[in-house]
Order: C-alpha cells, then sequence, then structure tokens
C-alpha cells in the first residue's frame, strides 16, 4: 500500500511559485545594479510607447544637434574669412587715398594693390572640411579661377573670375526647420573689391597715378563695400545665432527628457528591500518545498495534518 498522499497538485503549485519568485528576484537584483526598472522596451509594459517616443526624439535631435554645430563651424569660417576681407578694404582706402594727396606718385600703389588681390583669391577660396565654402554647391572647385585677366569690362567689376555656381545652400536644423546660409564668391561685395583693386592697379602703372580719375571710382568701390561685407557679417551672424539658439533648445530638450524618463529609473532603496524580502520568500519555499517532498501519511498525521 502507497502510504504517501497525493502532491501532485501541491509540487506544480510549488514550482510556480518558486519560478515566479526566482523570476521577480533575478529582474530586481538586475535593476539594482544597472539602475535601470527595464533592460529592454518590453519590460516598460505600459510605459513602452512613451520611452519609444522620447528615445525616437532624443535620437532626432542629436542628429539636429551635431549637424548643426557642423554648419556652425564652417559659418564662423565664413566670419574670419569676412574680417579678413574687410580689413583688406580699409588698406586700400587708406592706400588710395595716400596715392590721391601725394605731389607725385611715391606710393607703390600697383604692386600694394597685386597683393591684395592675390590674398583675396586665397581668401575666396578657403576651404572648409575638404570643400570650398564659396562656391555653393561647386564644393569641389575653387570659386575663384584666374585673377591676371580683370574683371572690369567697360570700367565695370564683372564676375568672370567665378567658378562656382549660384545654389544658396540650406540645412535641416530641425524637424520642418529648413535654415538657408552661405557666402558665394560672386556677391557684389567681392566683385566690386576685385573690381576697386584691379582700378588701383591699372592707376598705379599708369604716368600720374595720383591724378589717375580710376582712383577717384575705385574709393568709391571700396565704400560700397564696406557696407554689402558689413551686411554679410550681419547675416551670416543672425544665421549663426539662430542655429545656436536652435542646438541650446535642444539641450534643454534633452534635460527634460532626461527627467520626463524617470518611469525607466528603478528606486534603488525600494527595490533593494524587495529583494531582501523576495530572498526571504524563496529560502521559505525551498522548506516548505524539502518537507512536502518528503511527506507521507504517517507523518502527515502525526503532524497533526
Amino acid at each position: 500500500m502507497n502510504n504517501n498522499i497525493p502532491t501532485f497538485s501541491i509540487y506544480q503549485t510549488s514550482i510556480e511559485n518558486f519560478q515566479r519568485v526566482q523570476g521577480d528576484l533575478s529582474k530586481l537584483q538586475t535593476q539594482v545594479s544597472t539602475g535601470n526598472k527595464a533592460q529592454n522596451f518590453a519590460d516598460l509594459g505600459s510605459n513602452i510607447s512613451q520611452a519609444l517616443s522620447l528615445s525616437t526624439l532624443v535620437t532626432s535631435n542629436n542628429n539636429f544637434s551635431q549637424n548643426n554645430t557642423l554648419v556652425v563651424n564652417q559659418l564662423n569660417t565664413y566670419d574670419s574669412v569676412l574680417q579678413q576681407i574687410q580689413t583688406i578694404n580699409s588698406q586700400l582706402q587708406s592706400a588710395i587715398t595716400t596715392e590721391r594727396s601725394a605731389d607725385v606718385a611715391t606710393n607703390p600703389l600697383a604692386q600694394t594693390a597685386t597683393q591684395m588681390l592675390s590674398t583675396v583669391k586665397n581668401l575666396l577660396n578657403t576651404s572648409f572640411n575638404g570643400q570650398y565654402i564659396f562656391a555653393g554647391a561647386k564644393t569641389d572647385t575653387p570659386p575663384v579661377g584666374d585673377l591676371t585677366t580683370s574683371n572690369l569690362i567697360n570700367n565695370q567689376p564683372t564676375d568672370n573670375y567665378y567658378q562656382g555656381d549660384n545654389t544658396t545652400l540650406t540645412t535641416q536644423a530641425g524637424t520642418d526647420i529648413n535654415t538657408s546660409y552661405g557666402i558665394k564668391a560672386n556677391n557684389p561685395a567681392f566683385t566690386n573689391l576685385i573690381g576697386a583693386l584691379n582700378m588701383a592697379i591699372n592707376a598705379g602703372n599708369s604716368a600720374s597715378p595720383n591724378t589717375d580719375p580710376d582712383l577717384s571710382t575705385a574709393l568709391d568701390l571700396t565704400n560700397t563695400v564696406t557696407s554689402g561685407l558689413s551686411n554679410l557679417q550681419a547675416q551670416n551672424g543672425d544665421t549663426m545665432s539662430q542655429l545656436q539658439q536652435i542646438n541650446i533648445n535642444y539641450t534643454n530638450d534633452a534635460t527634460y527628457i532626461q527627467n520626463a524618463q524617470g518611469f525607466e529609473n528603478t528606486d534603488l532603496a525600494g527595490a533593494s528591500v524587495q529583494v531582501t524580502e523576495d530572498q526571504t520568500t524563496l529560502q521559505a519555499a525551498y522548506e516548505v518545498f524539502a518537507k512536502i517532498s518528503s511527506l507521507n501519511l504517517a507523518s502527515f498525521l502525526s503532524s497533526g495534518g
């Protein structure tokens, strides 16, 4: 006769309880060690939709921010070039004024203007990240070609030196935010400066440089260049400020999102207490299961069961 009492259902229930408590304990231990409630999106339960949305937003903002930073660096390069060209324009004004006020031609104006022309060409052929930034979309081509041939036609400045295109650059600074930027070497400010330099060279090589009428025309052009360069600097600065502000907004959004993701973070104190409680529960369950495993009718009756 078999003295063992029917224990299958008790075994089955005990095993299921073991597995449940073991699973809960394992998750809690992982949460305590990582600081995260969830190790994957599936573990977030009802919060999965919010988590996916915030994760996508963070990734998108980071990508926009990195691209904006790259464009801002390019805008800084534009600004540096504009400042140097503005300095050259001021120096040309001084050289022309000195030449015109001299009783005799003593200022080597032609030589000075030729050196300035070469410097302007190099500045407008500036590259950033391996691309010519004053060439529109033709970033693999130096925008300013041969300047040994004057850009003056009927004594009027032209952009016959320009080898780029007329594409206006744009960048997607954010979702539904497209920003135009860039400066091309055929901008009238540069065309007029190159024209003024060619006029200065022609006047400097004339028989009477200090009285050559081209000097007056060249000086008028430099005044136009001054205002043109100032406008370019202002526009470039505005675009830079816009992109920087957008990136500041992304940083603020990231802080907000980090706080909003609190549901993903573990309450370490609470979880640690729960780990201890589950360990106690699991130990007690092991002891009960051990007793059940050895229980027979006689021991059950003798125990008062």
